[in-house]
C-alpha cells in the first residue's frame, strides 16, 4: 500500500510537471491504465488511486484533442457507477464527485446532458437520505465545474431540490434537530443553488421568490437563544448548567445545523 500511495504521487507530480506539448503522449499512455483501474481493479485502494490521480490528469489535460475523441460517456458511467456501492469508503466518494466535476467541464454538450439526466434519476431513485445526499453534491459539483451549461437544466433540478430542501425541513423547519443526514442534504441543495444563481441568474430567476422565503426561514433561528416562556429572561435559569467553567457549551452532541444556516446566508449573499 504504501508503495502505491509513492508511485501514485510521483505519477501526479509527473503530470503537473509535463509540458503542454506532451499532452498527447499522456492522454495515450495515463489515460486508458487510470480508466482500467477504476473498472477492472478489484481492489478499492487501487480505485481510489487511479480515481485521483485521473482528476489530476484532467485538470492538466482535459482540453487535448484525444479527450474529444475518447468515449466520454463511457468515462462517466466508469465514475457513476464508483458512487453506487454503499460499502465504498467516503474518501472514495469524494474524489469520485472531484473527479466528475472534472470531466464534466471537458465533456461535448451530449454527453454533459446524459450525465446530468443520469444523476437527475439518481437523485429521485435514491432510497435512503445518504444516497440521495452524494447525488446532490455530485450534481453541485458539476455546477461549479460547467457554469453556464447547466442551465438548461435548472426547469428540472431548482424545483425538485426546492422540494427536498421543503420535506427535510417541514418537521424541524429551524434544523436545530438531531438529525445530522437531513443537515447534510440542505446544506448541498442550499450550495448547488449558491452556483446556480451566479452562474445560470437567467435560469434560476423564476424560482428565487421561493429560494428567499426557504433561506430567511432557515437563517431565523438563532442557537445561542432560549426561550423561558415567561417573557422574561432569554435564557433559562437552569441553563447555565449547560456551560463549563469556561463558559463554553458541555454537551457530547455535535450539533451541525450551523452548516446549512452558513449555506443559507452564502446563497442569500449570491442573490
Amino acid at each position: 500500500a504504501e508503495v502505491r500511495d509513492i508511485y501514485a504521487t510521483c505519477l501526479k507530480g509527473l503530470l503537473a510537471e509535463l509540458p503542454t506539448s506532451s499532452s498527447a503522449l499522456a492522454c495515450q499512455n495515463v489515460l486508458p491504465k487510470m480508466l482500467h483501474g477504476i473498472t477492472s481493479h478489484p481492489l478499492v485502494e487501487v480505485k481510489e488511486e487511479c480515481t485521483d490521480v485521473f482528476h489530476d490528469f484532467l485538470k492538466r489535460f482535459g482540453d487535448n484533442r484525444v479527450m474529444q475523441w475518447s468515449d466520454q460517456e463511457n468515462m462517466a458511467n466508469s465514475l457513476l457507477n464508483l458512487l453506487k456501492p454503499k460499502q465504498y469508503k467516503s474518501s472514495l466518494r469524494k474524489k469520485v464527485i472531484s473527479c466528475i466535476g472534472a470531466l464534466s467541464a471537458v465533456l461535448a454538450d451530449r454527453q454533459l446532458d446524459s450525465l446530468m439526466r443520469t444523476l437527475l434519476t439518481d437523485v429521485r431513485a435514491a432510497s435512503s437520505k445518504a444516497e440521495k445526499q452524494k447525488y446532490i453534491q455530485c450534481i453541485g459539483t458539476v455546477s461549479r465545474n460547467v457554469g453556464f451549461r447547466i442551465g438548461s437544466h435548472l426547469r428540472e433540478i431548482a424545483p425538485l431540490f426546492l422540494q427536498i430542501v421543503n420535506q427535510a425541513t417541514e418537521g424541524d423547519v429551524s434544523m436545530d434537530g438531531e438529525n445530522e443526514q437531513d443537515h447534510e442534504v440542505v446544506e448541498n441543495c442550499l450550495n448547488a443553488f449558491e452556483s446556480f444563481v451566479l452562474r445560470c441568474s437567467k435560469e434560476v430567476a423564476p424560482h428565487l421568490d421561493e429560494l428567499c422565503n426557504v433561506i430567511l426561514t432557515l437563517i431565523a433561528y438563532d442557537p445561542n437563544f432560549y426561550d423561558s416562556g415567561d417573557g422574561g429572561d432569554a435564557m433559562d435559569e437552569g441553563a447555565n448548567d449547560e456551560f463549563d467553567d469556561d463558559g463554553l457549551v458541555d454537551s457530547d452532541d455535535d450539533d451541525n445545523s450551523w452548516k446549512v444556516r452558513r449555506a443559507a446566508l452564502k446563497g442569500l449573499a449570491a442573490m
